[in-house]
């Protein structure tokens, strides 16, 4: 398994978030460009993966944190699917949350 950069980050570049959820097919997100990056700036945690500057892969939390932990995206390139990502992703996100269950 190849070693890619985990951020924990909210900034990400329209362009790139864009890229990511359209790779997948999410066009319901990428429909209104704007929202898509609210929804992403307001999410509880957001969690990302990167080959140098390039977006590989996102995770969000929706929630309190205390109590709720949603996970409402989980997404990974499809050239880079496969490879440990996601699940690398979904470790450090309930990392930072042991309390919830």
């Amino acid at each position: 398994m190849k070693a890619y950069e985990l951020k924990e980050t909210k900034d990400i570049a329209l362009e790139q978030l864009l890229h990511l959820y359209q790779s997948v097919g999410w066009d319901n997100y990428t429909s209104v460009p704007d929202k898509l990056k609210r929804g992403v700036e307001c999410s509880l945690k957001v969690i990302t993966a990167w080959a140098d500057e390039q977006l590989l892969g996102l995770i969000r939390a929706v929630g309190d944190g205390s109590t709720i932990l949603y996970i409402q995206d989980l997404l990974v390139l499809p050239e880079y699917q496969n490879q440990g990502i996601a699940f690398m992703l979904m470790n450090q996100m309930l990392a930072s949350y042991p309390q919830v269950r």
